[in-house]
């Protein structure tokens, strides 16, 4: 376990954004002589290339690659399959504690935080102007995700608690302190400072599709980030207002969501004009980072999944469905038993297996986000041409149900699970909403449905059961013992 709140600004005290230990060190893409200050501009380009290097978790992927896969490990959305090794059983099986708690996300996501603090305590040591502006975006973006990330996994929702009692959010680590050992903000004071830092944000940086491919966040990713933290909070007003700034600001529809005839390169980091995506982590060969080394172990020949989609979310992608066929590919393993293993993150043409850019933020989620806070609004127009503007995008000769009320909100949530499986979202939508993980009791792990089902005690997670926050690590908390642990632990 990694002692977080110490051990990370420390290392930062007497130096800038480089490694105490092997554990802290950058990609070689982005590292910088420890002779180096944040003084000139390309001072600040990389460091911030070094703060979002950070979101990978190092080099076994223990932030966003792991956070991919975790939220649908934790959710309805994947089993546990019988032929792997059965890694992350205790998370799949809800029996983790402090002390086996998957810990990566804590750690880097606030380590993170803390090169984006640096960052912006020198930013007058640039001049004035647009590059400042930018720069100072993009490391507010930056912690504000970084503080969301540990938000929706380290504390409860805003349907499980009073949001203003004490300790119901997490520490809000907005500046560099080596001694600092941060109490528990409230869950309201930890959202407004995420709100604030993403307002800021679109209000500074720069609106380029050009920055996709650099792995920068542009305008558009900012706002349809401010529209997820608001449909998390439940404030659906502001979440449709975000949402549209950023449908507005992400291009043409085919641009934003990806066409059909675009959307399979999404996964192979070919898609023209990074169509379909808003930011992504840029992953190079030298990273050698495989996001989705849990799903592609043995691809293509021989896969060996450590988890497959369940058949109840496997029945649910129609056959002219166009993800069906991006995301899953059935196979045997050489143990003759077949499975529907995921391949969103198989391989880029030409490259290693697993090696694959990380889609943080993409169109369609701009759009679905407007259609989900305009349905709950009651604004039924909107949010069906929202919601159809991604599936007439999915669905061959689509033709629109024009559905209402229940209907059309049933639809739109319907599409959120299809359109971001296996992307880091199912569980947090289950735990912003209050509603219980059920899993099959007699559908099992193999591609018809027949196998092994998910074991008898992990097949049904209560609402607002106190396993939706995860335990705060004990290194954590022998570190800081200011970190109040998670309720229930």
């Amino acid at each position: 376990m990694r002692k977080i709140t110490l051990l990370v600004i420390a290392c930062f005290s007497t130096m800038l954004l480089f490694s105490c230990k092997d554990e802290l060190e950058l990609k070689p893409f982005d590292q910088l002589e420890e002779s180096s200050a944040l003084v000139k501009p390309k001072d600040f380009t990389a460091a911030i290339r070094g703060a979002y290097s950070r979101m990978f978790g190092g080099e076994n992927g223990d932030y966003y690659p792991r956070k991919m896969i975790l939220a649908d490990v934790l959710s309805d959305n994947l089993i546990i399959c019988q032929d792997g090794r059965l890694s992350l059983q205790k998370m799949y099986d809800f029996t983790y504690n402090a002390n086996s708690v998957e810990d990566g996300i804590l750690f880097y996501a606030y380590s993170t935080a803390d090169r984006a603090n640096r960052i912006i305590e020198n930013i007058d040591k640039l001049e004035d102007g647009a590059f400042k502006d930018d720069i100072l975006g993009q490391a507010k973006a930056i912690r504000a995700l970084a503080h969301f990330d540990v938000a929706i996994n380290y504390a409860p929702s805003f349907t499980a608690v009073n949001p203003n009692d004490p300790n119901t959010g997490v520490p809000i680590k907005d500046h560099t302190d080596a001694l600092a050992k941060p109490a528990r903000a409230t869950l309201q004071e930890t959202f407004d400072f995420i709100v604030s830092e993403l307002k800021d944000a679109a209000s500074l940086i720069d609106d380029s599709r050009a920055n996709v491919a650099s792995g920068f966040m542009n305008k558009a990713a900012v706002n349809t980030l401010l529209s997820r933290v608001y449909l998390y909070m439940g404030d659906y007003p502001n979440a449709k207002i975000a949402a549209q700034d950023a449908v507005n600001e992400a291009g043409s529809e085919d641009v934003a969501i990806g066409s059909r005839a675009e959307f399979p390169h999404i996964w192979t980091d070919n898609s023209a004009g990074d169509a379909g995506i808003l930011f992504k982590l840029v992953v190079t060969e030298q990273d050698r980072v495989r996001p989705g080394v849990e799903y592609n172990q043995g691809y293509p020949n021989n896969i060996r999944s450590e988890y497959v989609p369940t058949f109840e979310l496997y029945s649910l992608y129609d056959s002219s469905d166009v993800r069906k066929d991006a995301y899953i590919l059935t196979s045997a393993y050489s143990t003759g038993n077949i499975y529907n293993n995921v391949i969103k993150y198989a391989q880029r043409p030409g490259g290693t297996i697993g090696v694959v850019d990380v889609k943080v933020v993409r169109g369609a989620e701009a759009y679905l986000n407007l259609a989900e806070a305009a349905a709950r609004t009651g604004d039924d127009g909107t949010a069906i041409t929202a919601l159809d503007a991604v599936r007439s995008r999915r669905y061959a000769s689509f033709v629109s149900p024009n559905e209402t009320g229940q209907a059309l909100l049933d639809a739109i949530m319907l599409q959120r699970r299809l359109e971001f499986a296996f992307e880091g979202q199912r569980f947090y939508d289950l735990k912003r909403l209050g509603l219980p993980i059920v899993r099959s009791a007699t559908e099992g792990d193999r591609y018809d449905g027949t196998g092994v089902p998910a074991p008898a005690t992990a097949r049904n997670i209560s609402a607002n059961d106190h396993r939706f926050a995860l335990p705060i690590p004990t290194a954590e908390r022998q570190a800081n013992p200011n970190f109040e642990q998670s309720p229930g632990y």
